[in-house]
């Protein structure tokens, strides 16, 4: 059995479940050629564009960027969210989601070059009038199959939701998207994380209702899938054998050819239950969801000196994983890759771009050939 070393680790902590997980992983880690990574750059408001993945990440050191994608609409006085970059590989579109919950849309975005040109460039907000106290947004996905955008706002009395948009692709300049979100029978608060694909909705939430299961109760941070007008009754993962139990924080990506979910956190846990020994990304099979809300991960990448994770993105169709970390509450130049993260590789950190580069967002373009 070909296990790599980072699950022989895994395997001292929790034996029956990496055993399985390992023939799985064996089975269909997933292509890596034709990926393109775009990285959003909050000291300079520019998208830094890498055009070849398996070149950068083979190269002892890493490239500058193949383009340098700029225009005076992606400087704002709001930050960009932590997660505030999202591809839609159908429609070629690239989106932009502001903390004060602007969204700006690069159209034809595989066809830029350097300076955006301003009819390519789309700025409309998600309606101001039925925000909640304290406003702040974070992640951003867009499911291309179903065309809807799905943005995550904070509230400063601890009230967290997930907003959709749909057709934001139709929308005009300077319009206003109008207030829906997806229906949450568990009051999700807290920092919230947002992951989207075919036609399914994830979301994680640091806290909410208490989940009644048989004789058992739950409380704490949590996974949820839905579709983009509610969050299933019995779709939920939480519990103390999740690894999700001691965060606060949480970031989603969707590996659709391996049917799972990956999940950057804040903190990892090293509770007596959780297998997961403190690693800060956790991934769950699609399947896992409505069985048993106390589920262990079918996976796990990194390890507790690892660090917190601020911003996820997978390519989808293509085996990539990016994540973004922070310094002093800052984006730092230096991302983390793995190739082919199903098959529970190490993590291979890159300085991208520029030394002063402050990474808030990152996407993964897996559409090439």
């Amino acid at each position: 059995m070909n296990c790599t070393p980072r699950l022989l680790h895994g395997l001292i902590l929790g034996v029956p479940l990496l055993f399985l997980g390992c023939i799985k992983n064996n089975s269909g880690a997933g292509a890596t050629n034709g990926t393109v990574l775009y990285l959003y750059d909050a000291a300079a408001s520019d998208v830094l564009v890498w055009k070849d993945m398996d070149a950068a990440y083979a190269a002892a050191t890493p490239p500058a960027p193949n383009l340098t994608l700029t225009n005076a609409a992606l400087s704002r006085s709001a930050a960009l969210a932590w997660g505030g970059l999202a591809m839609d590989t159908q429609r070629n579109h690239l989106y932009l989601l502001y903390e004060d919950g602007v969204v700006i849309r690069i159209d034809q975005v595989r066809s830029q070059t350097g300076a955006i040109t301003s009819n390519n460039v789309v700025l409309f907000t998600l309606d101001s009038a039925n925000r909640l106290s304290g406003s702040v947004f974070g992640q951003v996905a867009l499911d291309p199959q179903s065309n809807i955008l799905y943005a995550c706002e904070s509230g400063s009395s601890g009230t967290s939701r997930v907003w959709t948009v749909t057709q934001p692709d139709a929308k005009a300049n300077s319009s206003i998207a109008s207030f829906t979100t997806v229906s949450d029978d568990e009051a999700g608060t807290g920092h919230l994380g947002v992951a989207a694909a075919q036609s399914s909705v994830y979301s994680y939430f640091a806290g909410g209702n208490q989940v009644v299961s048989g004789i058992s109760t739950y409380n704490g941070p949590r996974l949820r899938k839905g579709t983009s007008s509610a969050f299933g009754a019995n779709f939920v993962i939480i519990g103390d054998t999740t690894g999700l139990d001691m965060s606060s924080a949480g970031t989603l990506a969707v590996d659709t050819v391996n049917s799972r979910v990956f999940v950057g956190l804040d903190t990892g846990s090293t509770s007596a239950n959780s297998p997961t020994g403190g690693a800060p990304i956790v991934a769950f099979q699609t399947g896992q969801f409505g069985l048993s809300p106390n589920q262990k991960p079918s996976m796990w990448l990194g390890t507790l000196a690892t660090g917190s994770i601020k911003a996820l993105s997978h390519a989808g169709t293509k085996a990539w994983l990016v994540a973004l970390q922070s310094s002093g509450g800052v984006g730092i130049q230096t991302i983390l890759v793995w190739k082919a993260p199903a098959a529970g590789v190490v993590d291979q950190p890159m300085a991208m771009g520029p030394s002063t580069a402050q990474f808030r967002g990152a996407t993964l373009d897996g559409t090439g050939s």
